[in-house]
């Protein structure tokens, strides 16, 4: 039947890059950049086969995303894949539900991502809550001073984020970004509705459905480097 383990160890993480380079077509030199240092700190959710093959994956990248001046973790979804002989198994699904299980269990009240498309990421409980702002984007080039001031939900810009951004960079320049969807959104799932509730004020009860449409009201900005 096969397992599905949370990832941790980075030499483990490696034997996930051929499920990658089969469902992705971001250039050699992005993949090498991403497995080298997002594969550091972050966490894999991985659907092992009987064999011990990768049948299918998602990655948690962390973040710290300041909300109305709160500083908590959260995790960025990437890397959702699953092998073309294995699809349409129900196997993301798995992978997808022991994840918001490991989320909630770590009270991590949030994660967010970029779909391919909207619909996929729905009916599991995700909700669009702002565009995703490209290098292409006017935005893009918005001093951080500002970003602090005008919105109330953005990524905090610590050395490790900084370092990596300047890297991501100069990976776009010379042509080698990942690749994103034509229109691409940032959708967001709440994995612990308690630590979510108290984030926005509301109450501790309130309901899980309800808490994505009151993050809709608050300025959201998430940008390419992420």
């Amino acid at each position: 039947m096969g397992e599905i383990r949370i990832v941790t160890d980075f030499s483990e993480k490696q034997k996930t890059r051929p499920l990658y380079e089969q469902a992705f077509a971001d250039p050699a030199a992005f993949v090498d950049y991403y497995y080298r240092e997002k594969c550091r700190d972050n966490i894999m959710v991985v659907r092992y086969g009987e064999a011990g093959e990768v049948l299918s994956m998602l990655h948690l990248n962390p973040y710290t995303v300041r909300v109305l001046g709160q500083d908590v973790p959260a995790y960025y979804v990437v890397a959702v894949a699953t092998d073309r002989a294995h699809r349409r198994k129900g196997l993301m699904a798995e992978v997808l539900r022991r994840a918001f299980a490991f989320l909630e269990e770590e009270k991590v009240p949030f994660v967010f991502l970029l779909p391919v498309d909207e619909a996929i990421y729905t009916p599991f409980g995700f909700s669009t809550v702002c565009d995703f702002i490209t290098r292409e984007h006017p935005l893009y080039a918005m001093p951080y001073e500002e970003v602090q001031r005008r919105y109330d939900v953005y990524c905090l810009r610590d050395e490790l984020y900084l370092r990596r951004q300047a890297e991501e960079d100069a990976l776009a320049a010379e042509g080698c970004a990942e690749v994103l969807p034509d229109r691409p959104v940032m959708m967001i799932r709440v994995t612990h509705a308690g630590g979510f509730s108290a984030l926005l004020g509301l109450p501790g009860d309130a309901e899980a459905q309800i808490l994505p449409e009151a993050m809709k009201g608050l300025r959201v900005y998430f940008r390419e480097e992420v």
